[in-house]
């Protein structure tokens, strides 16, 4: 994982430093680096389980979920109010893409000289706290050097048969791409809804876009924090209790926004900032139930 993100990330890093000089080229050179520029974000979901299975202790796996995948709202948290500062700045738009490109290098070279793909072999880790992060996990092999070996707990096959037919894995994998096409439709057209329909001006859309990954973030975490520790109801019920009140926000707060008109920009805003932060939630639920599929798969 750490080798692949940090690939991955520096592809995304080249493709957006090349988007505008590709935009100025033609339509298919932008579509190729638009293209690569998603490649990061595919990962994205295969390293908040590898790192959370890694490096969260048992209870705080909802916490690592939820503040893991706060990333998707910060990056637009941050872009959003940058980006109508720039835009509107005597260097245009292209300085965003140099921004953004120079800064995912960075974070990218930061991760592979910071991270480990086992807590055990980071420099920073102590033992009692390995002890803690490793309390409760099932140990399929032993440490040797860089290499894993132990023939008697050898990792199982991958159900692959038992994950295409488990119809809770489609429901998971179904919700979850809902989610993120609910969440993309908002990423993308949020800032146009709210200049052409709400008439925020370029400032103020920036500004207006950003606030509602704010709050998302902040839910988040405070939800990740109580789906931890609130103990006194089985997992599951758990789960459909915080999909179930992120879901019914969501429903008021998109259909608020069909029947605000620019009168009530105020209200629109509140009900934009609504439905991003409980997309969020939905999220991390999701992501927490399919935590719950992988121990059922590999029958622990």
């Amino acid at each position: 994982m750490r080798k692949i993100m940090t690939i991955y990330g520096l592809i995304s890093s080249i493709a957006t430093l090349f988007t505008p000089l590709c935009a100025h080229i033609g339509y298919v050179p932008l579509l190729l680096m638009r293209f690569l520029q998603g490649f990061a974000t595919s990962m994205c979901f295969t390293s908040m389980g590898s790192i959370t299975s890694q490096w969260s202790t048992m209870k705080e796996s909802g916490f690592f979920i939820a503040f893991l995948s706060t990333h998707f709202q910060f990056g637009n948290a941050f872009t959003m109010p940058i980006a109508g500062a720039l835009c509107e700045s005597r260097w245009g738009w292209p300085s965003l893409y140099y921004l953004q490109g120079t800064l995912t290098a960075i974070v990218s070279i930061a991760f592979y000289l910071f991270y480990r793909d086992d807590p055990y072999w980071h420099g920073f880790v102590s033992n009692n706290e390995l002890s803690k992060i490793e309390e409760g996990k099932v140990k399929i092999a032993s440490r040797d050097g860089n290499n894993t070996k132990n023939k008697k707990n050898a990792p199982k096959k991958v159900p692959y048969k038992a994950i295409f037919t488990d119809f809770v894995v489609w429901g998971t994998v179904m919700g979850i791409t809902f989610i993120r096409f609910g969440f993309l439709l908002f990423v993308q057209f949020g800032p146009f809804y709210l200049n052409k329909v709400m008439k925020f001006d370029i400032k103020s859309t920036g500004i207006g876009s950003a606030l509602p990954y704010v709050g998302s973030i902040v839910l988040k975490i405070i939800a990740g924090q109580l789906s931890d520790r609130i103990t006194c109801i089985p997992m599951k019920l758990n789960l459909k209790l915080f999909v179930t009140i992120a879901s019914l926000f969501l429903v008021l707060g998109n259909l608020s926004l069909v029947f605000l008109t620019a009168e009530y920009s105020f209200l629109a805003q509140i009900a934009f900032i609504i439905v991003i932060s409980f997309t969020g939630l939905s999220f991390v639920g999701s992501m927490k139930t399919s935590q719950m599929i992988i121990l059922k798969l590999s029958g622990k």
